[in-house]
């Protein structure tokens, strides 16, 4: 009876102590979106970039931070009359997020008339 009684105290101290909150915690306060990248088939589909959401994206980022937003257009291989394959960077700092973003859309209506 007194080692029954002894395994279960045994038993219960360790679960009792089994339940502290663990010593090492993960607190992210900062979030840092360096770059962006939209790969496609066809530069059709670049049309349908939300420039919102990209806004939103970069919107937790310094000022000072640069940004690159990156556009590849990857036609396949597979077509007869497949056109090659084009990319290009916009990049510039997150407080001129603007500018970067007019700079890639004036890119993307001159590649998307080609």
């Amino acid at each position: 009876m007194r080692k029954l009684l002894f395994i279960i105290c045994l038993f219960t101290s360790l679960f009792v102590n089994a339940q502290d909150k663990p010593i090492a915690e993960m607190n992210f306060t900062e979030a840092t979106v360096n770059s962006l990248k939209f790969s496609v088939d066809s530069a059709e589909e670049l049309k349908d970039i939300n420039w919102d959401d990209i806004k939103e994206i970069f919107s937790e980022n310094k000022p000072e931070d640069l940004i690159l937003l990156e556009f590849e257009v990857n036609y396949p291989k597979d077509k007869k009359d497949a056109k090659k394959s084009y990319k290009f960077t916009s990049k510039g700092k997150s407080k001129n997020i603007d500018n970067t973003i007019a700079m890639a859309k004036k890119i993307l209506n001159k590649l998307t008339k080609i």
